[in-house]
Parts: structure tokens; C-alpha cells; sequence
């Protein structure tokens, strides 16, 4: 990690060190935020793609568009190959978070978004529960306050009691298991990633995995018949769309570089409840596109998840 420092102006400040102007937590806490934000708007566009095309052609073509970018970013850093070991966690990690990639998108296009996104949000608790027990963390009382106001907040903000009512029981189980499997597939994928970006930086794991979750589910849909091979099907990707997927696969690139760096910079229990508002941002640029004012209930649940991040933040 390059820090930038300045000249000193003076014979007393020549002799030592100058003070950093780019803090090296600051940034991280930065960064944890910026991925919150990046993750909600490419969700809100990854939203509109998959009830267009289904979650298997939006997850691979979210995954495809950001590829180039991955590639030249490798060649630009040139980070040192992995380690066997390495490469088999990064492995699993990127097994755990394909599983939730799918099914994430599947609860999105069954429209249980109302139970997927506040369930799968807690996941942010396993790589939590990780950085204490793996780093031994110290985690003080306003961030516990913090991990709890954030969580709660989200809840309050995207639990939609009628919406839920409005599924169905059929589609009750149907969000419920999206959401559960979502929360420990991204959960546990953080954790397997956790050590490696504290030894590694968060450059080379976090590319390592995106090039890997591509393989493999391009290699499962191929095998599964998912995606249609015939020419009298329709387009796999409609041209319209792209002007949603590419800005969505640049978003999600930054959303897990900005999440690396987030993790390797300060502590998993202060950066993984950060990250995971995204579904803050999701729901307030929906409602900004259909100039529809937030309800009661959702301000608060707003109030209550900023109390938490500021809490993490500044705790």
C-alpha cells in the first residue's frame, strides 16, 4: 500500500518523518462505505436485468462485462501468484459466494426481495464472528451498539409486512430459504476470504475469486442446459440491457476491491455490518427512479441503519 507523504518545510521537520496525509483507517472505513454504496446501486440494476432474462444470464453477464476490466487491472498491479493453499481457499470462497450469487438473483426474480435482502444482510455477523475469533478483534461497546443499530435498521427499512403477506405461502419459503442460503453462502465466502486479505492485500484474492466464480458457473449453466443454445431462442442479452449490465459489472467490481481493502485495513467487525447496507441505497435509488416517497416506517429504518454505520464508523 503506497503512502503518500510530504516534504518537510523546515530544518527541525527535515530530520524526521512527516506526518501521513492519507490515513490507512480512514481510507478502509472509506472504502467500507463506498461498497455499500456500490452494491446497492449495481443491485437496483441487477434487479431490473433479472426479471428481463432470469438470474442465470444476468449473474454471467454481470460477471463476463466486468472480466476485461479484471484483466487489465492484473496486468497493471502484476500481484505475485498465490500459493497452492492460497488458491484452494480462494477456491472455496468463490464456491460459496457463487451459491449465493444465485440465489440472491433467484429471490429477486421471484420477488421476494422484501425477505431476501434484510435476511441476506445478516450475514455481515459470520465474517464478524470471524475477525474475533480468528484476529481476536476487540470489538468496543458503541460498535456493538453499531453491529446491532445497522442490522435493525435494515430490517425495519425492507421488511415489507404486506408484500410478504402478499407472496404467499408458497412464496414465503421461497424468499426465506433465498435469503438463508444468500446469508451463509456470502457469509461464509467472506470468511474463507478473511485471512488471505489480511496476509495478501485485497487485490490478488478478491480477483482470484471473481475469475473463479465465473469458471465455475459458466461450466455449471453449460452442463445444467441453462442457458439456451438453439437459434430460434431469443437473445441471451438483449442489446438494451447492456446499458444495465455493464455499469452494474463496474459496480460490483468496485464494490468487492473497495470491500478487500476495506477488510485488510480495519477490523472484519466494523467493515462486514458497513458493507452489508447496501439494501439502504438499493431502496432509496428505487424509490428516487419511481418518485416514490419513503413510508414512515422506512425513514426510520434509514435513521436507525445511518445511527449504526456512523456508530462503526466513528466508534
Amino acid at each position: 500500500m503506497t503512502v503518500w507523504r510530504r516534504r518537510a518545510l523546515s530544518p527541525e521537520c527535515s530530520s524526521a518523518r512527516a506526518a501521513t496525509i492519507v490515513d490507512p483507517t480512514s481510507l478502509g472505513l472509506a472504502c467500507a462505505f463506498a461498497t455499500s454504496a456500490a452494491w446497492g446501486a449495481a443491485d437496483y440494476l441487477a434487479a431490473h436485468v433479472t426479471r428481463r432474462i432470469g438470474e442465470t444470464r444476468t449473474l454471467l453477464g454481470i460477471q463476463g462485462a466486468g472480466l476485461p476490466l479484471l484483466l487489465v487491472a492484473w496486468a497493471v498491479v502484476a500481484p505475485p501468484p498465490p500459493n497452492p493453499a492460497s488458491l484452494a481457499w480462494i477456491t472455496l470462497a468463490a464456491a460459496a459466494f457463487g451459491v449465493g450469487y444465485l440465489s440472491f438473483f433467484y429471490g429477486l426474480r421471484v420477488g421476494a426481495v422484501s425477505l431476501v435482502s434484510p435476511i441476506s444482510s445478516a450475514g455481515a455477523l459470520i465474517p464478524v464472528s470471524a475477525g474475533l475469533v480468528l484476529f481476536g478483534e476487540k470489538v468496543s461497546a458503541s460498535r456493538l451498539g453499531g453491529i446491532a443499530l445497522t442490522l435493525t435498521g435494515l430490517a425495519i427499512m425492507l421488511i415489507d409486512t404486506r408484500a410478504v403477506h402478499d407472496l404467499g405461502a408458497v412464496g414465503r419459503r421461497r424468499g426465506v430459504l433465498a435469503g438463508v442460503a444468500t446469508m451463509l453462502a456470502w457469509g461464509s465466502g467472506t470468511a474463507l476470504l478473511l485471512p488471505l486479505v489480511k496476509e495478501m492485500g485485497g487485490f490478488a484474492p478478491i480477483a482470484l475469486l471473481r475469475v473463479e466464480i465465473l469458471l465455475a458457473m459458466s461450466a455449471w449453466f453449460a452442463w445444467r442446459g441453462a442457458i439456451p443454445r438453439t437459434e430460434s431462442s431469443p437473445p441471451r442479452w438483449p442489446p438494451a440491457l447492456w446499458a444495465f449490465i455493464v455499469p452494474a459489472a463496474v459496480l460490483d467490481l468496485v464494490a468487492f476491491f473497495s470491500y478487500g481493502f476495506a477488510l485488510h485495513t480495519v477490523p472484519a467487525s466494523v467493515a462486514a455490518p458497513i458493507a452489508s447496507a447496501y439494501p439502504l441505497v438499493t431502496i432509496v435509488i428505487a424509490r428516487h427512479v419511481l418518485h416514490e416517497r419513503l413510508s414512515r416506517k422506512e425513514w426510520g429504518g434509514v435513521a436507525v441503519t445511518l445511527a449504526g454505520t456512523a456508530a462503526l464508523g466513528f466508534g
